[in-house]
């Protein structure tokens, strides 16, 4: 019992998602010893949702994946496809036993009614007694509601995209991450395609004529544009960028591709999506993309200054177009504003060294 509230502790002092997820899959490691335990996140693609491995603890230790895959998990995955298939049917734990052991899924929801975000997968040596099931339902139960918490403070309501207030908390992870500033095009693109790049890039996304859309049909076709914009980007991007809205019609997206061309398609891949989707009542909704490079010694603020100011010379040159500001300055449309970096922290140690 002990050992179980430590766990807890732990688990509910966190709001990182992945390493949440590490916590939970080393401590049902711990409590409960199966050979594997392996937490699943469900993706958005444009063919359907796609399951990912986002944690693993097994005979090697515990294993964070983030956003890289691995082949013999992919294909392990593949092969208990239809475990997962009946989790994901029913909303319920679904398992087997047989010669090989005991295996189960557990769909990982954070409302009653609400589809499944992942899954838990379990595999053990024996089937568990009932006690044991009971003890890991109540866990994964706590594990729901409490991400069901994290929900509620860092997602936006009516999109469900993260909202304004966790990007400065998400801005401070990717600066932690990215590369310095150098020019990107001068990278090897196949380098980036690897993601042994770290580059990262800023867009703001808005919606051209919202307020027309607004005023015409009312805010009812309003929020399904919105809500239809928000799916298109979820499918458009991978699960490693992070996507918000910033409010209103705006939402902003922090990318890693690499290169500017490869952050140019996938941007234009999401202006095509939305030109050629048909919105309910509206029809067609276009959208004006700005976007610039992550320089790490500026400050957030400045960086999505550059971004707004791509975003601005789209909007004023035809509107349903991509700009990035580094090409625009090199090209001479716009004036390249001489930011401050960032000062460091003040740093009382030294003053009494």
């Amino acid at each position: 019992m002990l050992q179980l509230l430590k766990q807890i502790e732990a688990i509910s002092s966190c709001r990182d998602r992945d390493i949440l997820g590490a916590s939970v899959v080393a401590a049902i490691h711990e409590l409960f010893r199966p050979l594997r335990v392996t937490l699943l996140r469900l993706v958005p693609t444009p063919n359907g949702p796609a399951v990912t491995p986002v944690a693993r603890f097994c005979e090697e230790g515990l294993r964070l994946y983030g956003e890289a895959g691995e082949t013999g998990v992919c294909a392990e995955l593949l092969e208990s496809s239809a475990l997962l298939h009946e989790a994901y049917r029913s909303g319920q734990l679904a398992s087997t036993d047989g010669e090989t052991g005991f295996a189960f899924a557990y769909p990982l929801s954070t409302g009653a009614n609400a589809t499944p975000g992942g899954f838990l997968k379990v595999d053990m040596k024996r089937t568990p007694t009932s006690m044991e099931r009971e003890a890991l339902d109540r866990f994964l139960r706590f594990y729901c509601n409490y991400i069901k918490l994290l929900d509620y403070s860092e997602l936006d309501t009516l999109t469900g995209l993260l909202n304004r207030k966790t990007f400065d908390e998400a801005f401070d992870k990717i600066i932690a991450s990215s590369s310095p500033s150098q020019d990107p095009d001068h990278q090897d693109d196949r380098r980036a395609d690897d993601g042994m790049d770290n580059r990262h890039w800023l867009a703001v996304v808005d919606i051209d004529h919202f307020k027309r859309v607004n005023d015409t049909f009312g805010h009812l076709f309003g929020d399904e544009v919105l809500l239809r914009v928000a799916s298109l980007m979820r499918c458009s991007f991978r699960s490693q960028d992070r996507l918000f809205r910033f409010g209103g019609e705006e939402f902003v997206v922090m990318l890693r591709v690499g290169s500017r061309a490869n952050a140019t398609r996938a941007l234009e891949r999401l202006r095509q999506m939305v030109e050629s989707h048909e919105f309910p009542q509206v029809g067609q909704v276009t959208c004006s993309i700005g976007f610039t490079a992550v320089d790490p010694s500026l400050a957030p603020t400045d960086i999505l200054g550059q971004a707004d100011e791509a975003l601005y010379y789209a909007k004023e040159h035809g509107r349903n177009q991509v700009c990035c500001y580094e090409s625009l300055v090199e090209s001479g449309l716009l004036e390249q504003h001489d930011f401050q970096p960032q000062q460091p922290e003040f740093d009382i140690d030294a003053l009494f060294a």
